[in-house]
């Protein structure tokens, strides 16, 4: 769970904006989590976060999102939690420049957006990978038990150089996008569906080593507290492994364009 700014970066609201006396629903959660082994997959970044505030500029001075040092630590967060070794913040190069990639310069691209300075991290390494991009048709949306063809179109996979890291399923909202670039090392093959729950039928059908489900603070009511259509009629147990093969094979079949970076 990624943090608001505004949580993160309180003392910067302006005084003309009235801060809430009651207690968050994320504080609520964290509280009723306690030693509870079904919480034990959640992991807030607030902490981290708030610990490389104090050293670094992590979220963008006129957006709402992290910049590149904050998806930085937050990966961290999110490898630790996986138990998988982080890059070395070392392993890249920071720089202060116009953050042209940021959400503030593309949701708003005025002027002073595109030329405000940010942290920009430059990767010392490079991951060769191929890009598939809208390679999920409605065919296989409308297979998947539970009404997956509501699913947004917004989906890519990117194969890595990496032939023996396992395969991450992601589902994410737009902090994902600064995430990804970090993931790469770390995985054969990333599968990213642009979703603020998660889809329980794709995890079936896609059968990868890893899930992380990355949902900001703001839509955390939305993908925990609304109902999942994905868990409609949902049983625990087994679906039938032939119908999930011939899922996955056509889920290949689908990519539509690649592009080698």
């Amino acid at each position: 769970v990624v943090p608001n700014k505004s949580s993160l970066y309180k003392e910067k609201l302006p005084t003309r904006y009235r801060t809430s006396d009651g207690v968050s629903r994320v504080a609520q959660m964290r509280e009723a989590m306690g030693s509870n082994d079904r919480f034990s997959n959640l992991v807030f970044l607030h902490d981290g976060l708030e610990r490389a505030k104090k050293d670094h500029l992590i979220y963008e001075p006129k957006g709402s999102h992290w910049n590149d040092l904050g998806a930085y630590f937050g990966y961290r967060g999110i490898m630790d939690a996986l138990g998988i070794k982080p890059r070395a913040l070392n392993d890249f190069i920071i720089d202060e420049a116009p953050d042209y990639r940021s959400m503030a310069a593309f949701y708003m691209p005025n002027y002073s957006n595109r030329i405000c300075k940010s942290p920009v991290l430059r990767h010392k390494q490079k991951v060769d990978y191929i890009e598939h991009v809208d390679c999920f048709s409605g065919s296989l949306g409308s297979s998947l038990p539970n009404n997956a063809h509501l699913i947004d179109d917004c989906i890519k996979v990117f194969e890595t150089e990496f032939k023996d890291k396992g395969t991450l399923l992601l589902f994410g909202d737009s902090f994902s996008d600064k995430l990804l670039p970090f993931l790469k090392y770390h995985f054969s093959k990333i599968t990213f569906f642009s979703l603020r729950q998660i889809n329980f039928d794709l995890v079936e059908a896609l059968a990868p080593d890893y899930v992380i489900h990355q949902i900001c603070e703001r839509f955390f009511s939305n993908a925990y507290l609304s109902p999942n259509f994905s868990l409609r009629n949902y049983k625990h147990t087994a679906l039938d492994q032939a119908p999930i093969q011939n899922l996955q094979n056509q889920f290949m079949l689908d990519f539509s364009s690649q592009h080698m970076r």
